[in-house]
């Protein structure tokens, strides 16, 4: 197969991306409807296609001329360094908390023709400087105990792969991937992981991480590459994810994150094979999801898992809320060694 694939011509590219909700809560907004033009109430960082992101709202304008046409201005804000600018589509709504679903804001996912994706830096913000009337909000259905709730979506560019096998016909969905794992058409590789035997397609896996690339360089043919100390759970699940882009939901494992066995949660798991398999996207996910877990309680074991998997984003929040907080633990607290198979 290898001796028909590499006779393809030309190769053909694959453009996947990745997607991602985040909810930013405006609290106190009485408080700061009238804090002048250009102040911003951003909220704080999460991930989308392993790059850090931000809402920033301004409840009286961003610039003069919003300010004085009355008008809050809000956008999203690449906080990421980039060497070159990220191809991204996004929505952003002010929820309607009255539960009638009437939301205001704006789609670029929806349309047809489809919208292009924009291209944006850090050097600049995406959004609408002309947002919603500001007079309008504080007696209305958007806004509920004081507080804004603001949707976004962010869809993000990741990445190309070259070079399909001339047999599967490039798709701008991920779901074509999810089939051809699931039916195991042409496979070429398999994964040993605890005693279990998993199918897959090289040209995806070294394509997706840097780890599968090295193994299946033309240097090592593998048929079978045998991953030791990992859970199959685990690595199906991260499987999954390389085709398809998404992960299973998490399961209700809070308990853990307030205690010792933190690698014991499906999240914490999937932190410590993102990183050992090399999976940077991934591993951007799984901190961002586990940012929403920092508390006074589960920050030492937090920091202690952040520490072990090399995951600085998830590192710095946690010391940034120890500083923050002025959280007054020992950080030298027994923790169990992290041994544990994932």
């Amino acid at each position: 197969m290898a001796d028909n694939a590499s006779k393809c011509s030309p190769p053909q590219t694959m453009r996947v991306s990745v997607k991602s909700n985040y909810t930013y809560i405006v609290k106190n907004y009485s408080s700061c409807k009238t804090i002048g033009v250009s102040m911003v109430k951003e909220s704080s960082e999460f991930q989308v296609g392993g790059r850090r992101w931000t809402i920033r709202f301004y409840p009286n304008g961003s610039t003069i001329d919003a300010y004085n046409d009355g008008y809050a201005s809000l956008f999203i804000s690449l906080q990421s360094e980039s060497s070159t600018p990220v191809s991204c589509l996004f929505n952003l709504y002010l929820l309607d908390q009255s539960g009638r679903g009437n939301h205001h804001g704006y789609t670029m996912f929806d349309g047809d023709p489809p919208k292009k994706p924009i291209h944006i830096d850090r050097s600049r913000m995406s959004g609408f400087l002309r947002f919603i009337k500001w007079a309008s909000l504080e007696h209305s259905k958007f806004h509920k105990d004081d507080c804004l709730q603001i949707s976004c979506t962010i869809e993000v560019q990741i990445s190309d792969m070259n070079q399909l096998p001339p047999n599967v016909a490039p798709n701008e969905n991920w779901k074509d991937l999810g089939r051809l794992l699931e039916t195991k058409q042409n496979v070429d590789i398999f994964c040993k992981v605890g005693g279990e035997r998993f199918c897959a397609h090289k040209w995806v896996l070294a394509a997706r991480s840097l780890f599968f690339r090295s193994r299946l360089s033309d240097g090592h043919p593998d048929k079978e590459i045998v991953i030791p100390d990992m859970e199959p759970r685990t690595f199906k699940a991260m499987l999954w994810y390389i085709y398809t882009g998404t992960l299973p939901e998490e399961e209700q494992d809070a308990v853990y994150y307030t205690s010792p066995f933190i690698f014991e949660s499906f999240m914490g798991k999937m932190l410590a094979a993102a990183n050992r398999i090399e999976l940077n996207e991934l591993k951007g996910i799984c901190e961002s999801r586990m940012l929403e877990r920092v508390s006074v309680e589960s920050v030492p074991y937090l920091l202690h898992l952040a520490d072990f998997c090399h995951a600085a984003e998830l590192k710095a929040a946690c010391l940034r809320f120890i500083a923050e907080n002025q959280v007054g633990m020992n950080l030298n607290i027994h923790l169990t060694p992290i041994y544990l198979k994932f």
